[in-house]
Formats: structure tokens, sequence, C-alpha cells
């Protein structure tokens, strides 16, 4: 289905605002802050949408006790357990920016009523004050924070927060390796293997487009590493807005491409990264219908049925109040939920069925579901019985690097059953490939429908050797015997451990 954007309507809605932050609450997006305009260049309030398809989005101006935190933007906000924490962020007074090092805990009364503040303390040593920074929850209900600008320079310096009681914590300096430049205006996203990863931002005179993981789920040194990506890549940009959605991947919207906002060129493309398999790939998303304009500083939310929801930003002339919802950008595997003000009420569908906004409805024959799920996905059996025959390009540069390139005819990229990975078997008696088929499938890279394959022929060992006298011509000639396609169980839907389909010699 091709990706559209759906602008949503409400009778109330918050005032224009950019520099805010935003979080998925049990089926609603709740945002806090900004600048809106005002005489101290912010905004402290809180406003929450419910995200249910299906239903009346409408905004509410959510009622807060206890004292307020200064208003603020370019803060960080996330949910640990029950409580949104923000951290820092800036105020413009009397002709200066103030930032901020405090930290603040709402904790969201979910049975209705008010929804009460509180400054948490924190001892020395805790990091500069600053804004533009990051910050991702961890599922040990700690936060991890990354970068930003302090007033006189960027920072890349990672610090852990842990709630130790109702009104306290402390701050952690997380030891790390050499690892991405000083910036703000980044992104930051947890990925299903509790790392951070982060893309773009801008730092040092200019605007980034790479994209770095950082493990947290072990102790001691934490490790950053700069990842590579198969597809086409999006040009380099800073305060874009991105969540990660349901089956791991990230997308991403807008964003703007100068160092300076002065002048800035405004974004309004959008794109998705996935990265299970440890493969990551880019793919931009080709969106026919009308969207929000190119803006920065928006923020967004995944909204749990396969759908990314964005609010607000700014164009260099223009302070947002819109909302709008991509569809069709990717399924989710989240459970469907409609949270309302006094009650949460969760729908839950057993296998091979999916909630379809009023009822469970059974999948399709060829498609199955998890347990709690809002769509049906193909299974292997239908991928397999449809699918054509690959094929196979083989190329060489002159430098010992082989290219094998193989293309399937179609390849969905939900499959509930099984994490799909190719291999190539030669001809019977061949000496040119060693491996056994699986053995190499970790080295495939997946770009959309195509896998490649690179290996250095003059290797003697690994299991992906060839043979060093091998050349482009020999290696084709041999012929291909198989594309066998494994399909490993993920432990979804009740699938097969392992299953091989062969199709016909591609040379």
């Amino acid at each position: 289905m091709e990706p559209w954007w759906e602008e949503l309507t409400s009778a109330a809605q918050p005032p224009a605002r950019y520099e805010h932050r935003a979080v998925e609450v049990n089926g609603t997006m709740v945002i806090f802050g900004g600048n809106s305009g005002s005489e101290t260049r912010a905004s402290n309030d809180v406003w929450q949408l419910n995200l249910q398809s299906g239903t009346l989005q409408t905004w509410e101006d959510l009622a807060t006790s206890g004292p307020q935190p200064p208003a603020r933007s370019g803060h960080s906000a996330v949910m640990v357990a029950s409580n949104l924490l923000v951290f820092g962020g800036a105020q413009y007074v009397s002709g200066n920016w103030a930032r901020f090092s405090d930290v603040w805990k709402l904790a969201i009364n979910h049975n209705g009523g008010s929804h009460s503040w509180s400054q948490l303390s924190a001892s020395s040593p805790r990091p500069a004050a600053r804004a533009g920074h990051t910050a991702v929850s961890l599922s040990d209900n700690t936060m991890v924070i990354f970068g930003g600008y302090d007033g006189s320079s960027y920072v890349s310096d990672v610090w852990r927060f842990q709630v130790d009681d109702g009104s306290a914590g402390f701050w952690e300096s997380l030891a790390t390796n050499a690892g991405p430049q000083a910036r703000s205006g980044h992104s930051a996203v947890k990925l299903l293997d509790s790392s951070m990863l982060i893309f773009g931002g801008g730092g040092s005179g200019s605007v980034l487009s790479d994209l770095w993981s950082l493990s947290l789920s072990q102790s001691g040194l934490h490790i950053w590493q700069e990842l590579t990506a198969s597809g086409p890549w999006p040009s380099p940009r800073r305060d874009h807005a991105v969540t990660i959605m349901g089956d791991g991947s990230m997308l991403l919207f807008g964003g703007y491409n100068h160092f300076n906002a002065a002048g800035a060129r405004y974004l309004d493309d959008a794109w998705r990264l996935s990265v299970s398999g440890g493969s990551p790939f880019w793919t931009e998303l080709l969106i026919s219908s009308v969207g929000p304009g190119p803006r920065g500083y928006a923020w967004a939310v995944s909204a749990g049925d396969g759908t990314m929801v964005l609010f607000g930003g700014w164009d260099s002339s223009n302070r947002f109040s819109d909302t709008w919802r991509l569809h069709g950008s990717l399924p989710s595997t989240s459970t469907a939920t409609i949270t309302l003000t006094t009650a949460t009420t969760t729908m839950c569908c057993a296998q091979a069925e999916f909630w379809n906004g009023t009822g469970c409805e059974a999948c399709i024959p060829g498609h199955n579901s998890l347990v709690c799920s809002s769509f049906c996905a193909p299974t292997l059996a239908l991928v397999v019985s449809t699918m054509g025959a690959p094929s196979l390009e083989v190329t060489m540069d002159g430098f010992g690097r082989v290219s094998l390139f193989l293309t399937m005819s179609s390849l969905p990229e939900n499959i509930y059953e099984a994490t799909v990975r190719f291999a190539i078997d030669v001809a019977e008696n061949s000496s040119l490939l060693s491996w056994t088929p699986g053995a190499c499938d970790g080295e495939w890279e997946r770009n959309s429908n195509h896998f490649r394959l690179l290996t250095t022929y003059s290797d003697l060992d690994g299991p992906c050797k060839l043979d060093e006298t091998m050349n482009e011509s020999t290696l084709v000639r041999s012929g291909v015997l198989g594309a066998f396609m494994l399909a490993l169980s993920s432990g979804g839907g009740g699938g097969s451990g392992c299953c091989t389909v062969e199709h016909p010699p591609t040379t």
C-alpha cells in the first residue's frame, strides 16, 4: 500500500509551536513545552491527543498539579515507567538564552484527574545545562541522554539518570570509546536490542547524516559503532522528526539542511530505516498525497497501529499547530489500544485474527497474525508459492572483490513466521565456492528485494572462502545449482524451523 498523509482536525488544539517534545502514553500522544512565540519563547503546557484509529482524534489541555517546571524548548522528554521525565532545555530571558540542567517528573494519572509535577533532586556530578540533546528510556527504568549545546560549545557526553525514589535520582557519566562528533539537533531512538541509535544533527559548522549506535545493555565501557546502510541515504539534516515503529524500524520526516536556521532549506521527505537482521538499509517513502509542508523542529510518535503521528514545527517563517498521520509506511505489531481520560481498554484478538477497529476478524487465507495484533501478514508458505525464480548477477572490481547480486521477483517485507535469508550454492563438484547453503547468509546485505554478498576471493579462511584463482567468467560458467531461501524461526505465528526452496540455474 502506498504511504499517504491524513490531516487530523480537532475542535481544541495546542497553540502553534516548535522545539516541543512528544511521547506516546498508552495509545495517546502527550506533548510538553516548546517555542510558542511568547516573551520567553517557550511554554510549559501539557496536551494529550487520542491516537486510536477509527475514533475522533481530540486534543485535550491536561490539568496538572504541583510546582510547575519553568517554560522551555529544546528539552528532552521520555516515559520512564508511568512517569514523564523532562531534562534540560532553554528559555529566552532578557535577550539571552538561559539553559537548564534540572529534571522534572510528571506522574501520569491513568484513572482521570490531575497529573502531578515534581522536581527531582540529584547530587553532583551531573550533566551541564544544555538544549538540543536527546534522551531514550531503557527497560531498567533509567534515562540516557546524549549531546546538545551548552551555550558555548557542542557536547558529546553520555549520561544515565536513575530514579531512586519518588523525589530524587542520581546521574552516572557513562564511559564510551571514541564516538560521534559533538552535536545538537540530532535524533535518537532505542532499538529492540536496547542500543541507542542516533542520526544527523549539526555541530562544528556542518550538518550531518551519519548513523551511530551505542550499546547500553552491558556494564563497563559502552561501545559506539558507526553504521553503514544499504540503499539511498537521506541528505544531511538536523531537527528532523523520528520515531521507532512496532517492528523496530525507524521513520524519519523533514528537518533542515543548513547549519544556521536563516536561509535554511526545510525538508518534507520521509524515510524508513530497517535495522532487523543486522544489515540496516534506508528506503525513501514515495508519498503522492498532500502532507505537512517542509519544516523542522516537529515531533512524532508511533500510534501503535503502523502509523506515525506528527505535530507542529517551524519553517523559518511560520510556527505550525497542525497534526498529521502517516499511513501505510509499514504494519505495526503493537497491541491495539483505546485510551480514554478515565479508563484504558485493550482490545486483544487471538492468533490468526486481527482487531479491525470494532471487533476481531479472521485473517484471509495465506495470512497469519500474532496474539493481540492489529494486522495480518503473509505466511511463509504463501511467499514461497508466489515467488518467481531469482536472477543472479556476478561482478568483480579488479581488486579482489566479488559481488553477487540476487534479485527476487517479489518478497514482502513483513513475514510473521520467519526471518528470510538467502545463500547461493554452485554446481556440484565446483571448487570455486566452499560454503554450504546457509553458511554465509549473515554476509548478505538487503536493499528492497535485492540481496548482495561482498567477499574477497583471495581470502583463504572463513566459511565464505573463494578459490584465489577464480575470475568472473569462470564463476558465471560454473552455474548456480540453486538459490536457497532459509526460513529461520523467529518464534511468531507457529512457523517452521527451516525450509529450502530450489530454483533452476540462473546462468
